[in-house]
């Protein structure tokens, strides 16, 4: 998992030395709050965008998911949230993975210690296929929240 804010200048210029990074980041910064753009593919669909707007809800409310071939990066672009973030090897799933949709629904980690990131506007997370995470949970403050979600396949990252 990766946290920042898109203006943190020294790790997002180390992220930036890659290319599937500078590709991803690019695309990111050209998006602002009040973007309506539903889903764009670049490179044969191994980069998806989507903006998602939506309530932030209590965090029973709120599922965990982990991804096998995708690395999200969520970005946000208005409102607030938090995400719950844990490592997925020890958490048992709901449901069957779905390949479509490159989601693995897990059930609420019992016993483990979960991170919580505070995510506000211009914050991003990376998640890898080893991070469950548990996104648009009320963070008490924001009541409309707006996300960018651009995933990455794991392949651009394998050289």
């Amino acid at each position: 998992m990766i946290f920042g804010k898109l203006r943190d200048s020294l790790q997002i210029s180390l992220l930036l030395k890659t290319e599937p990074w500078k590709i991803a980041f690019d695309w990111i910064s050209e998006l602002n709050a009040g973007s309506t753009l539903e889903h764009d593919q670049r490179l044969d669909g191994k980069l998806k965008l989507g903006v998602d707007s939506y309530s932030p809800r209590p965090a029973e409310d709120c599922r965990f998911e982990s991804h096998r071939e995708f690395v999200d990066i969520q970005f946000l672009l208005s409102g607030g949230e938090v995400i719950n973030v844990v490592s997925n090897e020890h958490l048992e799933p709901v449901g069957e993975y779905d390949s479509s949709k490159d989601v693995q629904f897990l059930k609420h980690p019992v016993d483990l210690p979960v991170s919580s990131l505070r995510m506000n506007c211009q914050y991003y997370a990376v998640f890898f296929p080893e991070d469950a995470h548990c996104p648009q949970i009320e963070d008490g403050e924001h009541t409309f929240s707006q996300k960018a979600v651009l995933k990455v396949h794991k392949s651009l990252f394998i050289q």
